[in-house]
């Protein structure tokens, strides 16, 4: 039984320590600061890499979003099936993410009566 146990125990911690370790790479991933190229709106797409748009997402789960003139700060996170979550102020819906890496981000946010995508890269 006690074999049994600490089996279980054990199987239990390298859970658990991968998927701290999956999340953390996601919030690696993530955090810095981006340049908004494009955003696709009901199939007309904005090419807005000339205009100076960015978004800065900190580790501690802030992000900054500079659109025009307009800067907002909102929350961010990763849920328990590693989907982003955007506080609801700037961003209603849910997202997607469609690409993460070290250079590209792309993500989709579906609202009730619209559906947008934003391209970024770092």
């Amino acid at each position: 039984m006690k074999k049994v146990i600490t089996l279980f125990v054990l199987i239990l911690a390298t859970s658990y320590s991968s998927y701290s370790q999956q999340d953390q790479n996601l919030n690696n991933l993530i955090s810095g600061k981006w340049f908004i190229e494009t955003m696709e709106v009901e199939n007309d797409l904005m090419n807005l890499s000339e205009e100076g748009h960015w978004m800065v997402f900190h580790e501690n789960g802030l992000y900054q979003l500079m659109l025009g003139e307009e800067e907002q700060v909102g929350t961010w996170y990763f849920d328990e099936k590693n989907e982003l979550k955007l506080d609801k102020k700037n961003f209603e819906g849910s997202s997607i993410i469609k690409k993460l890496d070290d250079k590209e981000f792309k993500f989709s946010v579906l609202g009730k009566d619209i559906q947008y995508t934003i391209a970024l890269k770092k």
